[in-house]
C-alpha cells in the first residue's frame, strides 16, 4: 500500500469518534505528510485526500489538509472539486469551510509563485511577492523551504533576498532526511552558498536522518573547499554521529585523502574509534584506499588492529 493510498484513507472519518480516536487519526495524517506523502495525490477515481475528507464530513482532517496547502481546484474524473463534492453530499459545514478557503486561495497561489520564482532564480519576480506578504518560509509540495531550494542550486541573489526577509535559516526539510539549507548546499558543492549561510550564523551541528552533518555530507561528496569553509567558521573537527563516527573517519572511509590531510592539519584525532572499534585507518584499509591508509600510517596512526 502506497503513502498516497494511506493518505487518502486517513482522510476518511475515523471509526472511533471519541476525542482520542479523532486525535489519533489527525496524528496519522500529519505524520504521513511530514514523511513526504503527496498531499494532492489522486486515486483511480481522481479523488484526493481533501475530496475524501469533504465527502465524509471529516472537518478536522480537512483543516489539516488546507493548512498544509491542499489544492482546492483539483477536479476528479467526474469533474468535481472538493467543494462541489461536499455540496453534493449535503456537507454544508464542510462546503462553507472550503468556500471560505477558496476566498483566501490567493495565498496558495502566492506560495506556488514563490516556489516558481526560486526555482527559476528570478529575483525580480521574487521581490514583489515577498514585499506584499508572501511567506518567506513557504514550502513546496515536497516539504522543502524556499531557502533550501535556493541553497542547493547556489542561487545567491535569491538566498540574499530570502535572508533579508528573515527566512528560517535552520529549518529542516519534511522529506529527504530532515536536511537543512546548509546540508543541502554542502552536499551539492555550493561553496558560495555555504559561506553565505555560515556568515548568517547557520547552525553547523544538525545531523540529518541518515546521520550526516553538513561537514560529513561535504566530505562524502569530496568538496574540499566546503570542508575548509566549515572549519574556518568553527566546525567541531571531532564531532561524532550516533555511531561515534568522526569527520576523519568519513574521509578515510571514502578515500578522500586531501580532506584527510586537511582535517589532520586542523587537529582531527587520528586514532579515534567508532562504536564498533573501527579507526580511520581501519576504514581506509577495509575499503582498499591504499594512499589514504599510507598517509595515516605516516602521520602516526595506531596500526594495532589494522590489517
Amino acid at each position: 500500500m502506497t503513502m498516497k493510498t494511506l493518505t487518502i484513507m486517513a482522510a476518511s472519518p475515523p471509526p472511533d469518534t471519541r476525542p482520542e480516536g479523532i486525535a489519533a487519526r489527525k496524528h496519522i495524517i500529519t505524520l504521513l505528510l511530514d514523511k513526504g506523502a503527496a498531499i494532492n495525490a489522486q486515486d483511480k477515481h481522481g479523488n484526493t485526500a481533501l475530496m475524501q475528507a469533504a465527502e465524509n464530513g471529516n472537518a478536522d482532517t480537512l483543516k489539516i489538509l488546507l493548512d498544509r496547502g491542499a489544492d482546492l481546484h483539483i477536479k476528479n474524473r467526474a469533474g468535481l472539486t472538493a467543494e462541489a463534492i461536499a455540496t453534493q453530499s449535503g456537507r454544508d459545514e464542510i462546503a462553507a469551510i472550503l468556500h471560505q478557503a477558496e476566498n483566501h486561495s490567493e495565498n496558495a497561489g502566492k506560495r506556488l509563485a514563490l516556489v516558481d520564482a526560486v526555482e527559476q532564480g528570478d529575483v525580480q519576480k521574487l521581490r514583489p511577492l515577498l514585499d506584499t506578504g508572501g511567506d518567506v518560509n513557504a514550502r513546496d509540495d515536497a516539504g522543502e523551504t524556499l531557502l533550501m531550494k535556493a541553497a542547493e542550486q547556489g542561487r545567491i541573489p535569491v538566498m540574499k533576498r530570502l535572508l533579508e526577509h528573515k527566512a528560517d535559516i535552520d529549518a529542516k526539510s519534511l522529506q529527504f532526511g530532515r536536511e537543512t539549507a546548509l546540508i543541502r548546499a554542502a552536499e551539492n558543492g555550493q561553496t558560495e552558498a555555504v559561506n553565505l549561510l555560515l556568515a548568517k550564523h547557520a547552525d553547523m551541528t544538525p545531523y540529518d536522518e541518515y546521520d550526516f552533518s553538513a561537514m560529513t555530507r561535504a566530505i562524502v561528496s569530496g568538496h574540499l573547499s566546503i570542508v575548509r569553509a566549515l572549519i574556518a567558521h568553527g566546525a567541531n573537527i571531532n564531532a561524532t554521529n550516533k555511531l561515534k563516527i568522526t569527520p576523519l573517519m568519513e574521509a578515510a572511509n571514502y578515500g578522500k585523502t586531501a580532506i584527510v590531510k586537511l582535517l589532520l592539519a586542523h587537529g582531527a584525532k587520528i586514532n579515534a574509534r567508532d562504536r564498533y572499534g573501527m579507526s580511520a585507518l581501519m576504514m581506509a584499509q577495509r575499503n582498499g584506499f591504499k594512499e589514504t591508509a599510507k598517509f595515516l600510517v605516516d602521520k602516526g596512526a595506531d596500526t594495532s588492529g589494522a590489517k
